[in-house]
């Protein structure tokens, strides 16, 4: 299953919660769709969070 829509409370929960991790800690995004791939490159909250399709692709 994959999420197909986020709407702008979803990305400002993101950025709330990345701002309240401790910085090295990594906030990974596993199984959005190409769409909400896109939003999250485009927003500039792809240098925070790491996209993976699956959570075996997790580094």
């Amino acid at each position: 299953m994959s999420l197909t829509f986020m709407s702008s409370a979803g990305l400002r929960a993101l950025v709330y919660a990345k701002q309240k991790m401790p910085h090295s800690s990594r906030l990974i995004f596993v199984g959005g769709s190409a769409d909400i791939q896109e939003v999250i490159t485009r927003t500039g909250l792809g240098n925070a969070v790491m996209l993976v399709e699956t959570v075996d692709d997790i580094p």
